[in-house]
């Protein structure tokens, strides 16, 4: 669905489920930026719920793991089975792309297909 992403090649995921620890199965970078795309995993639909980015100098593991509260607070509320986390290293040796350019031209693909943002981008967060 993102082509913008295809062209990085420092890309993985993990699986985080209520039972949990985001710092034990985050295996984003701690020292890399760039971006990552959670889909929630519910009543077996899968559906893409938040883009969101690291900041240039932060690495993509800092910025998952900050959001750690709200993340959490989520799956109990929306009872999500698991969510499926997705990163990408924007900033390489080869590739030098702001991951706040490469969020918003995700997003705006998103909004595109389907008309809005997707919905935890949306909630006014709080951490």
């Amino acid at each position: 669905m993102f082509d913008e992403l295809k062209k990085y090649k420092e890309t993985d995921h993990f699986f985080l489920k209520s039972t949990d620890s985001l710092t034990t199965v985050c295996n984003a970078p701690a020292s890399k930026s760039g971006v990552y795309i959670i889909f929630a995993l519910k009543n077996g639909r899968i559906e893409l719920v938040q883009i969101g980015c690291s900041n240039e100098n932060e690495g993509i593991r800092y910025q998952i793991i900050k959001e750690q509260l709200f993340i959490k607070s989520k799956i109990k509320q929306e009872n999500i089975e698991a969510l499926d986390i997705y990163w990408y290293v924007t900033q390489t040796a080869k590739a030098t792309d702001d991951p706040q350019m490469v969020t918003a031209r995700v997003l705006k693909t998103h909004n595109e297909i389907y008309g809005h943002s997707p919905r935890w981008n949306r909630v006014n967060k709080t951490h």
